[in-house]
């Protein structure tokens, strides 16, 4: 579970541990890191592997370590997010390119970092998008686009990956609070 560290990510390894699986969260705080494995452990087998979604080598070497330190891999759920409270033409490139690395670049590499564990046993892909990725909001105007590419991403996942019998799913949920972190 990328960004598996805190809020949406956290509680959804919270509920894969209460139906018996075992987790593996990533995220890029070692401190949070730390505490959300201690806390998940409590439930099951849980492992926290370091590794910011917009580092194409951490994301690899993440998804060896989940598969070394699971065993096997069935599913991935693609959360970690960052946003950029702005209007879109008013974003930064800099915040830009960073947005789209961990929000869409990020889940790609890591569909395809894991893919191979996946069609061998049949897996499944999560991506938690937005509803602003659906609706758009214009005070987050860029996070609205990449949760729409998140959309989109998932939809060509499920395209390629039936064949393989690998499954690709994208939720969409609303307002959280107290927000990302």
């Amino acid at each position: 579970i990328t960004g598996g560290t805190t809020r949406i990510g956290f509680a959804i390894a919270e509920r894969f541990l209460r139906e018996g699986a075992a987790v593996a969260v990533t995220g890029r705080s070692q401190d949070l890191g730390a505490q959300a494995e201690s806390a998940l452990r409590a439930g099951g087998h849980a492992c926290f592997l370091a590794a910011d979604a917009g580092d194409p080598d951490a994301i690899e070497r993440s998804a060896v370590q989940a598969v070394e330190r699971l065993g096997a891999l069935d599913i991935l759920v693609n959360n970690a997010g960052i946003g950029v409270d702005a209007g879109l033409l008013d974003t930064p490139l800099a915040d830009y390119d960073r947005v789209m690395d961990v929000n869409v670049r990020g889940y790609f590499l890591y569909a395809r970092a894991v893919y191979p564990y996946l069609a061998r046993r049949g897996g499944c892909m999560i991506h938690i998008a937005s509803d602003a990725g659906v609706w758009g909001e214009q005070s987050i105007g860029l996070y609205s686009v990449s949760k729409a590419a998140v959309v989109m991403l998932g939809k060509m996942l499920a395209l390629q990956g039936g064949p393989d019998g690998v499954r690709s799913n994208v939720l969409c949920p609303g307002d959280t609070w107290p927000g990302m972190r």
